[in-house]
């Protein structure tokens, strides 16, 4: 994974006919977008892009995440994540401070601070969840 000090429109030309090869894993800012696949092939965008101009920074990750790499391991994902039991969140989302106070004996909630609600009717399920954040972005 490569970031690149580029906009998606200036990166996008040089992902033409690698597309089983690497994909754009992210747009962090209009001018900031990552790029994720082949080592090589991200290598040699890189290297384009930066003789132009473009600053870019290797990113020390153990995969290609939201690339085409991704998509052998989905299915199998799918079917592990579908056998977890998903329970609404006990841990609080920050630490205690003076406008966060740890819970009391007599606290109504286990928790403080913001949590996960349990997964509503008409949203995505878990499973499909956890897929949407391993597959490549879908904004194309």
């Amino acid at each position: 994974m490569i970031a690149i000090q580029a906009p998606e429109h200036t990166i996008r030309p040089h992902l033409t006919g690698h597309e089983t090869h690497i994909d754009i894993a992210a747009i962090n800012t209009p001018n900031s977008t990552v790029i994720s696949g082949t080592t090589h092939t991200a290598q040699t965008i890189a290297t384009t892009l930066r003789n132009t101009g473009h600053k870019t920074h290797t990113l020390n990750t153990s995969h290609a995440f939201h690339s085409p790499h991704m998509d052998g391991m989905l299915n199998q994902f799918t079917t592990t994540t579908k056998n977890i039991t998903h329970h609404p969140a006990t841990t609080p989302s920050s630490p205690p401070s003076p406008e966060n106070p740890p819970p009391t004996k007599n606290s109504k909630t286990p928790t403080t601070g913001p949590t996960r609600s349990a997964t509503p009717s008409d949203s995505p399920t878990p499973s499909k969840l956890w897929r949407q954040k391993a597959s490549p972005p879908t904004w194309k």
